[in-house]
């Protein structure tokens, strides 16, 4: 694609045809880059999802796509697709997969105006169960998210609105390391693996955490003398001010971060609401400072 160079860090393989969006209703034929990380056998699951988060945050960074996220120039009709002349990126999606054997797991990232650079699809050949989910835009909230799978594809779903579940570390049970079976936390628990991808993806201190962040975790700075420099961000709020406040960004440094705690106050997400920004005097195990 002449347009739509291959993303940095990728193989060259391209697994076409493949479903693009260019928006909800708008379904365009691209292509899938494909890249196969292999890493030693390994029963961490976190490490695979940082691994795969680190690959995809490279991919992110690629001049193109970065510049069609903050501008949204993404081609958005079918006979402009891989057209030299045309000024847009075209949509694509990139498949990373991390592991082996009865360890393995694959996501998949959606790079165009409609998913805006989120994990649209999830395989885990180690979970018990269903071996896969795909993302769902259907739903208003959470609360009335798909919980159980697709009765036509048999496929999990899990919402692009994520579950709060304050105090519980996202990935430290055993319901989400091999999502469970029954229909009542499953989507849940692909929520949380796609949680620690999508936004691993986006903030590098993410990736460093994801064996202990929580959606209430505390991500501050230090100030002189060891003293807690606030206010700070909740780790639930932070995705809401991924476009307005980090420009859609990928691959996040923690110093990025600190300069945006202490140099911006309100932040205000792109639906014009405040996230509270917040002091803490006490801090926990779970803080983490950028």
């Amino acid at each position: 694609m002449a347009v739509n160079p291959l993303p940095p860090g990728l193989s060259s393989d391209i697994v076409k045809p493949c479903k693009v969006w260019a928006g909800r209703m708008i379904p365009l034929t691209g292509n899938v880059y494909y890249s196969k990380i292999v890493l030693p056998q390994s029963n961490i699951k976190t490490n695979l999802l940082a691994k795969i988060a680190s690959i995809a945050a490279t991919a992110g960074k690629n001049p193109n796509i970065s510049n069609a996220m903050l501008n949204r120039n993404w081609t958005n009709a079918q006979n402009q697709m891989g057209i030299p002349a045309n000024p847009m990126i075209d949509p694509c999606r990139i498949r990373l997969r991390a592991g082996k054997k009865n360890n393995r797991i694959e996501a998949e990232w959606h790079f165009g105006g409609y998913n805006q650079g989120y994990v649209m699809m999830i395989r885990d050949n180690s979970a018990s169960g269903n071996k896969s989910a795909r993302l769902t835009r259907n739903d208003h909230n959470y609360a009335v998210a798909h919980t159980g799978t697709n009765s036509r594809s048999g496929i999990d779903l899990y919402s692009e609105r994520h579950a709060q579940n304050p105090g519980r570390i996202l990935l430290n049970s055993a319901n989400d390391v091999t999502i469970i079976t029954t229909n009542n936390n499953r989507s849940e628990a692909w929520d949380a693996h796609t949680k620690l991808l999508g936004e691993g993806a986006r903030w590098n201190f993410v990736r460093g955490n994801v064996t202990r962040i929580k959606e209430d975790t505390y991500i501050g700075t230090w100030g002189n003398n060891g003293v807690v420099q606030n206010p700070g961000i909740q780790f639930r709020h932070l995705w809401c001010c991924w476009g307005s406040v980090f420009n859609k960004k990928f691959g996040i440094s923690n110093a990025v971060v600190r300069n945006e705690l202490l140099n911006r106050n309100p932040w205000i997400t792109s639906n014009n609401q405040n996230v509270g920004l917040v002091a803490n005097t006490n801090l926990q195990n779970d803080n983490i400072m950028v």
